[in-house]
């Protein structure tokens, strides 16, 4: 009798030790949670309200939207857009600068207007924090696609992906004029980028993508990885030309993005595209491409 009692202890002890480490395993980093949470707040919103709401909560005048094209954010949703009336999206990769006032969260997203068929795709959210310390939306975009992706939180919690920043400094600036010349080192990047780009499709990707990319392209399931998004391009014979309209980088440095259009062929005369590119200095130094990010114009 001991022993069996003695047995369902421990068979009870075991079961409230998985139980309480079950948490832990969706439990989200310290520093990128606050973006994540920003994140889940709209998309909540927009469940128990609307998704027009939950998007102007998060507007402020720099956000920027893209429907097609970049539209400054509160003008846009002052115009009451045909925003659809339900959308649900979860992150499934997200990061924060170490300076905490930069970030992007990107994932699935189904998204539909009442009567109509539901849609899917992609999205991308560059967030930054206003002057009040609260997140808000600096660009916001919507690679349409097949659907193929998963959307519910218990699917995606295991898989998701999040860059933490180090405890390491980074050195704080009080000029205008430095920051503005470190935004002047991306946008350099991403004009080399565009060069080589116009000569070599495949030299610019292998040299600018970082090893570990996402690729996100309209009607297409993400491709993760650059060797994987080179064979991509290669097998659907597109060629890829692009010009700079706008970047921004994290006041600490390590994080920036970019943004412009794309003229892009395929078997035919080119078409107008838009595109994202998250940037992440890499340990050697060099700037590379996290995401890169084509939405239809």
């Amino acid at each position: 009798m001991e022993q069996k009692l003695k047995g369902r202890i421990g068979l009870a002890l075991l079961i409230a030790f998985l139980l309480s480490g079950a948490p832990a395993i969706a439990q989200l980093p310290n520093k990128v949670g606050s973006l994540i949470n920003a994140d889940r707040t709209m998309a909540k919103l927009s469940a128990s309200e609307t998704p027009y709401q939950a998007l102007l909560s998060m507007t402020d005048k720099e956000t920027v939207f893209f429907s097609p094209g970049p539209v400054q954010g509160l003008k846009h949703m002052k115009n009451r857009p045909n925003v659809p009336d339900l959308m649900h999206w979860n992150p499934s990769f997200s990061g924060i600068a170490k300076s905490m006032e930069f970030g992007f969260t990107t994932g699935p997203v189904t998204f539909q207007r009442i009567g109509a068929p539901k849609r899917n795709g992609q999205y991308l959210t560059v967030w930054k924090r206003d002057r009040k310390g609260l997140w808000k939306i600096s660009a916001h975009a919507i690679s349409e696609n097949y659907g193929n992706s998963k959307t519910t939180e218990e699917e995606y919690l295991p898989n998701a992906i999040f860059i933490e920043p180090d405890s390491s400094g980074y050195l704080k600036h009080r000029s205008q004029v430095r920051l503005n010349q470190r935004k002047d080192v991306v946008e350099s990047n991403d004009r080399l980028f565009a060069t080589i780009l116009k000569t070599d499709n495949t030299l610019a990707f292998l040299e600018f993508l970082a090893d570990d990319v996402r690729f996100y392209f309209p009607w297409n399931e993400p491709i993760k990885g650059k060797i994987d998004v080179l064979d991509y391009l290669e097998a659907q014979n597109l060629n890829i030309e692009t010009e700079i309209e706008h970047v921004d980088r994290a006041y600490s440095g390590e994080l920036a993005y970019s943004y412009g259009t794309a003229s892009i062929r395929q078997n035919g005369p080119p078409k107008k595209y838009n595109y994202i590119r998250v940037w992440q200095r890499q340990d050697d130094h060099q700037w590379r491409v996290i995401i890169e990010f084509y939405s239809e114009r």
